[in-house]
């Protein structure tokens, strides 16, 4: 099966919990199904971090996160109703190939 996890924030290195959980739990289902790992960044991700990931993950897409930009879209959710990772959702899941999403 495929399946999309959209996280807030790239899940390595395991720095806080968070990261923890998602990171077993990718590794955990690239075992049986194909993982499309979507995330949200506002700091660097080196290329070895990413690289950590890649055996599990079929494809890795990360969206970096400007400093300005951030403060336009935290006042700009304030005005709508569907939070700013569900919108992103939207938008990869009218890509037919991918399915199932999990949320973290």
């Amino acid at each position: 099966m495929k399946i999309s996890v959209f996280l807030s924030r790239f899940p390595y290195p395991l720095t806080k919990g968070d990261k923890l959980r998602a990171y077993h739990q990718i590794v955990e289902l690239s075992k049986h199904h194909e993982i499309y790992l979507f995330c949200l960044n506002c700091e660097r991700i080196s290329e070895n971090d990413i690289t950590h990931l890649r055996p599990y993950c079929k494809d890795i897409e990360i969206f970096d996160l400007k400093k300005p930009l951030q403060i336009l879209k935290i006042l700009f959710s304030f005005f709508s109703s569907v939070p700013p990772l569900k919108r992103l959702a939207k938008l990869v899941l009218a890509v037919p190939e991918i399915a199932e999403p999990l949320e973290f």
